[in-house]
C-alpha cells in the first residue's frame, strides 16, 4: 500500500544526498512477503543496493491474522525467508562497512552517551554512527568534534 514508486524513493534519496553532507539514509526491509518471486526479491536487493542505505534492518515477513495479506496466504517457505533475508543482511552490512570507513579521517561531532569502560566512552553522530573515545575525564553529556581513525565491528573509533 505505499503511496511511491521505487524511482520516487530514489529521487528523494539522492535529493537528500545532494542537499546535506555525509546523510546517514536508513530503512527497513521486508523480505519473503506473499507471492514474492526470486526475481522480486533480486530487484530489491539491487535497489536497496543501488541506494546505498547506510544501515538496513532485515526481517523475514510473517503472517498477521486479520490483515488483508493474511487472506492471500503465505506462499513463502521460511527456509526461503531466512536464505533471503541472510542475503540481504550480508549485503546491506558490506554497504554499511563502506560507509564508516569513509569516514576514517574525517572530522565528526560527537555527543557522548556512555562510558562502556574503564575510560572508553561511546556516542553517536548526528547521523546515527556509534563512535568511541579514549579520555581521562568524564565526557557523557559533552558534544566532542573527534576525528574517526579506524572502523570495527560496526563502530568508529576516534581520538
Amino acid at each position: 500500500n505505499r503511496k511511491y514508486t521505487a524511482e520516487e524513493y530514489k529521487a528523494l534519496c539522492d535529493k537528500i544526498r545532494s542537499t546535506f553532507k555525509n546523510p546517514s539514509i536508513t530503512t527497513d526491509v521486508m523480505v519473503g512477503f506473499n507471492e514474492e518471486s526470486e526475481e522480486d526479491f533480486i530487484e530489491s536487493l539491487n535497489f536497496v543496493k543501488s541506494i546505498g542505505f547506510e544501515k538496513v534492518h532485515t526481517f523475514p515477513y510473517s503472517e498477521r491474522k486479520g490483515t488483508r495479506a493474511s487472506q492471500i496466504g503465505d506462499s513463502v517457505s521460511k527456509a526461503e525467508k531466512e536464505r533471503r533475508a541472510s542475503i540481504m543482511i550480508e549485503e546491506t552490512e558490506k554497504i554499511r562497512l563502506e560507509y564508516m570507513e569513509s569516514l576514517i579521517g574525517q572530522s565528526v561531532c560527537v555527543l557522548f552517551e556512555n562510558e562502556i569502560e574503564n575510560g572508553i566512552y561511546q556516542g553517536y553522530t548526528k547521523n546515527y554512527i556509534p563512535v568511541r573515545l579514549k579520555s581521562d575525564k568524564n565526557i557523557i553529556g559533552e558534544e566532542i568534534t573527534c576525528t574517526v581513525e579506524a572502523v570495527k565491528d560496526d563502530i568508529c573509533f576516534a581520538n
